[in-house]
């Protein structure tokens, strides 16, 4: 799991950087100032890698709950809707 960086602006999470850690899930926490984010580009860059994006401008608060190194993803607003 990442925690995409500064909102998922235009160059804040890198090729270079997702091919080492390759996340099967990414959250991006929302931006209130207005700014275009999360930028396409870094969607772009999460979906070559087929990690899952969950956003809490689209899915609320983001639940991350870990047993016996299983992880489930609980969503509170709408289904994550960006894959």
């Amino acid at each position: 799991v990442l925690k995409v960086a500064h909102h998922g602006s235009k160059n804040s999470t890198g090729m270079a950087f997702l091919s080492i850690v390759a996340p099967r899930a990414a959250f991006i926490t929302g931006s209130w100032n207005g700014a275009a984010l999360p930028h396409a580009d870094t969607l772009e860059r999460l979906r070559q890698i087929d990690a899952s994006v969950y956003n809490t401008g689209t899915c609320g608060a983001i639940l991350l709950t870990v047993r016996q190194g299983e992880g489930e993803i609980t969503t509170f607003l709408r289904e994550n809707n960006s894959r």
